[in-house]
């Protein structure tokens, strides 16, 4: 082979390498601190589909990355999807927060398994100043016995950025998002029961923002 040939692959590659680099991190929830896995990474190219890499269970990622400012797109199923622009970094570690859909499903399961100490980590502050965990715990159990009778759920609507008024504490809320679960009964005929759980997104005194519950039930339990 020619010796130019030789030498211009030689640079190349060299200029390659010091043009791209390896990006390492660790994605967590934002509510548990858990790691996640299943999550795509992505890195937006110009002109050319995206290099993609997927968590496995340690929820970290490793991905090569040019020198130059390039979109960085973490998403995943049942979290809302982050994109942020990196330009040097080598190391980032990413917290996403699950979505509406996603938090509700966790205070069905949650109470319908007696699991209310985890649950009394998503309430809106306002409600946790008005219960300890014990006291919380105390009031969701014959909720927990009427989810028992459960036998399924479904979540059919999500209505964004509404005002919601507690009764109990005479405040609004604004900036609240609504989701509407429906609650099939295993007793005789599976009557159906309607729960609108409503979230606030905003930061907790852990300085964590996500969608915390703004304490209700359904009125029909």
């Amino acid at each position: 082979m020619n010796r130019k040939i030789v030498l211009l692959l030689v640079v190349s590659a060299f200029v390659l390498s010091a043009c791209s680099y390896t990006l390492r991190g660790v994605i967590t929830d934002n509510s548990t601190g858990s790691v996640i896995d299943s999550v795509k990474v992505s890195v937006k190219l110009s002109g050319t589909n995206p290099r993609i890499f997927t968590t496995k269970k340690d929820g970290k990622y490793s991905i090569k990355k040019d020198d130059i400012a390039q979109d960085v797109t973490y998403s995943a199923d049942g979290f809302e999807p982050f994109t942020t622009i990196l330009t040097k970094e080598k190391s980032r570690n990413i917290f996403l927060i699950p979505t509406p859909q996603e938090m509700a499903r966790r205070i069905v399961d949650g109470l319908k398994n007696g699991d209310f100490a985890k649950i009394y980590t998503y309430l809106h502050p306002d409600y946790a100043g008005s219960y300890t965990a014990d006291q919380f715990a105390q009031v969701n159990q014959t909720f927990k016995n009427y989810l028992a009778n459960v036998s399924s759920y479904t979540i059919t609507d999500l209505k964004e950025n509404i005002e919601y008024h507690d009764p109990v504490l005479t405040k609004t809320f604004t900036g609240v998002d609504a989701v509407t679960v429906v609650l099939t009964l295993s007793t005789e005929g599976n009557p159906q029961n309607t729960w609108v759980i409503h979230l606030q997104k905003m930061l907790d005194q852990n300085n964590k923002s996500f969608w915390h519950w703004l304490f209700n039930r359904t009125t029909n339990s």
